[in-house]
């Protein structure tokens, strides 16, 4: 027995649907390896419904875990990451649009909640500087309002959330219109200073810049800043 047969082994054993009676004989004291298989796919299927645990209200996703474990055995060293790996491995396609949005959702915020990207120095917020975008948000467009938690039946309705990294490492969301995602998506390229963004999404939007929606943009301005959305702007 090498190094590399017994590792082979033992992988299939813990991963594999069904593990063979000619690994568990290969690697000894078979009771002792179905207890470890057991220990070792509970904490598996543990992660991925504390990642999605809404979307597992709705559909069994014991078996997409089954699935995923035998068809491509996780490779990530930190339990945080493996429900990304999880949510890669399933089509989501085979499910109904408002199903999949629900795990879309579900994913972004776990990963919001452990974003490691670093964050900017920052100085107070100003219109003739570039603005300061929370580096863990990510603006997303939905065709169901599946953000809304209360809800269990979710009509078609379009929409657009902010997913982004609140206090106390928690995922918090901002429902926003068409034309406030549209400025914030422009605001997180990082190249212009907030007037010029403002000008060239309005541009491109066909709207106006007049007193209603100047006041509008300060509203969603400062409910950015209010929220840590916006940290200010870049220093």
């Amino acid at each position: 027995m090498n190094l590399a047969e017994y590792q082979a082994a033992a992988t299939r054993v813990a991963f594999d649907e069904s593990p063979s009676e000619e690994d568990l004989t290969f690697l000894g004291d078979r009771d002792r390896w179905l207890v470890y298989r057991g220990l070792v796919r509970s904490r598996f299927f543990s992660v991925v419904k504390s990642a999605f645990p809404r979307l597992a209200g709705f559909i069994d996703l014991d078996p997409l875990v089954v699935a995923w474990l035998a068809k491509a055995p996780p490779t990530a060293r930190l339990f945080r990451l493996l429900p990304e790996q999880f949510f890669s491995s399933v089509d989501w396609n085979a499910f109904p649009v408002w199903q999949r949005e629900l795990a879309i959702l579900e994913i972004s915020g776990w990963m919001t909640r452990y974003d490691n990207a670093p964050f900017p120095e920052v100085t107070d917020f100003a219109f003739e500087r570039i603005p300061a975008v929370n580096p863990t948000a990510m603006i997303l467009r939905f065709n169901h309002p599946v953000y809304h938690i209360e809800r269990t039946e979710f009509p078609a309705r379009p929409g657009n959330l902010c997913v982004y990294r609140g206090p106390n490492q928690k995922a918090m969301m901002w429902s926003l219109n068409d034309m406030s995602a549209a400025l914030f998506m422009r605001f997180q390229v990082g190249d212009a200073d907030v007037t010029t963004c403002v000008k060239e999404v309005c541009e491109a939007r066909g709207a106006a810049i007049d007193e209603a929606f100047l006041e509008k943009l300060g509203e969603v301005i400062a409910g950015a800043l209010e929220r840590g959305i916006l940290l200010g702007s870049l220093a």
